[in-house]
């Protein structure tokens, strides 16, 4: 995962548990029938975190590159750079989640769950950057 962890605006380590707590979330409330009582069955292993670091791999800096071209974002070029780099770290964060948990549902409402599980571990800096990657 070389660039992925480690790297300015890249994934910190401290996102990196926050991934696995997510992913324990996620299986107990699929274990507590909470979420995933239609469709399924809805297993959750180690190969979701691998299928995370994929999408990620794949993703992130192209969302960086995205939003440091967004024009909404105004600031001076140190706060905007940390912005961008922090908002596309959760963008890729958030998106990588959603698609590898939340997708796989079949009910909207699990998946709305899972979205706000998603949120509530993955937020945004601020609450103009949310209105920014919608954009994206």
């Amino acid at each position: 995962a070389s660039g992925l962890v480690g790297d300015e605006g890249s994934i910190k380590n401290e996102d990196l548990q926050r991934l696995v707590l997510l992913h324990r979330g996620v299986r107990n409330l699929v274990d507590r029938k909470e979420v995933g009582k239609h469709g399924g069955p809805y297993e959750f292993n180690v190969r979701d975190l691998l299928k995370l670091r994929d999408v990620l791999q794949g993703n992130i800096f192209s969302l960086r590159s995205h939003l440091e071209l967004n024009e909404t974002i105004k600031s001076s070029r140190e706060v905007k750079q940390a912005f961008v780099n922090d908002t596309a770290r959760i963008a890729a964060l958030r998106t990588a989640s959603e698609l590898v948990y939340s997708k796989r549902f079949v009910s909207l409402q699990d998946q709305a769950t899972i979205m706000a599980l998603i949120g509530k571990t993955f937020p945004f800096p601020s609450s103009s950057a949310d209105s920014v990657v919608r954009d994206v």
